[in-house]
Order: C-alpha cells, then sequence, then structure tokens
C-alpha cells in the first residue's frame, strides 16, 4: 500500500513539474529610452516615427524627503512619421504606470504611446537639469 501512494506522489509531482515547463512566455514590451531634446527613431509596425523629448514637469517627491503625496511627472513628446506631426502630454502620477497612456493620431492612423519611467528621479539636495532626463516608452499601432 505505502508503494502505491508513494508512486502516486511521485507521478503527481512528475504532472505538477512538467506542466511548469509547458507554459509559454510572456511577451515583454520593449521600450526605448528617449533622452531630452535629442531626436529618437521607435519602429512601429515597420513605420519608423521620430520622438523628441520637448518638456519634463516634475513634482515628484525626492527619495531622500518626507511628503504628503507621491507627485507626478508631466511629459511632453513631439511624433513625427516624416509627413505628419502631433504632440502628445504624458502624466506618470504617483508612479502608477497604469495611467501614463495616450492616444494619438498621425496621418489618419490612430498610435498609443506609453510611458514607463522618466529617469532620474529627484533627489535632494541636487537639482535635475532638463538634459539628464531620460524617458522610456513604447508606442503601439491601434
Amino acid at each position: 500500500m505505502k508503494k502505491i501512494i508513494i508512486i502516486g506522489c511521485l507521478w503527481f509531482i512528475c504532472l505538477a513539474c512538467s506542466s511548469e515547463n509547458d507554459r509559454t512566455p510572456q511577451a515583454q514590451e520593449q521600450y526605448t529610452g528617449v533622452a531630452y531634446r535629442k531626436l529618437t527613431t521607435v519602429s512601429v509596425s515597420g513605420i519608423p516615427l521620430n520622438v523628441t523629448l520637448l518638456e519634463v514637469n516634475d513634482s515628484r517627491c525626492p527619495i531622500n524627503a518626507v511628503c504628503i503625496s507621491a507627485g507626478s511627472v508631466n511629459v511632453k513628446f513631439n511624433i513625427t512619421d516624416g509627413t505628419n506631426s502631433t504632440d502628445a502630454v504624458i502624466a506618470l502620477v504617483n508612479d502608477n504606470k497604469d495611467t501614463s497612456t495616450q492616444i494619438f493620431k498621425l496621418g489618419g492612423q490612430k498610435y498609443s504611446i506609453k510611458m514607463q519611467k522618466v529617469s532620474p528621479y529627484p533627489e535632494l539636495p541636487q537639482t535635475t537639469k532638463l538634459e539628464e532626463y531620460q524617458v522610456s516608452i513604447t508606442i503601439e499601432k491601434i
């Protein structure tokens, strides 16, 4: 009887281990870093889009400070496909990445731009210069 229980447990463990290997990995979004006032090209479904980070308004609570709220960072991008151009403004509030998406239109085509991260994070007593900012974004055709 003990042998049947041991064989049954081993069989169950083997099934559990093999199902772990069968899972397909989730596709991760590929983020592109965009530096302040530097032209960056992002390929979206084979279409090259030129992105420029125009403005950064950072009111996030510095790392080594005590604040009432985490604050937010607002960024403004200019996006062009060579013929058409538009601006997109995105806010990252309380580091909530779920709300950091903006829909925009270029030449009749809709796109979604998502902001993942704005660095560097503020730190006292230093003041971050605009030229130091870099924003991680991804753009998708919708």
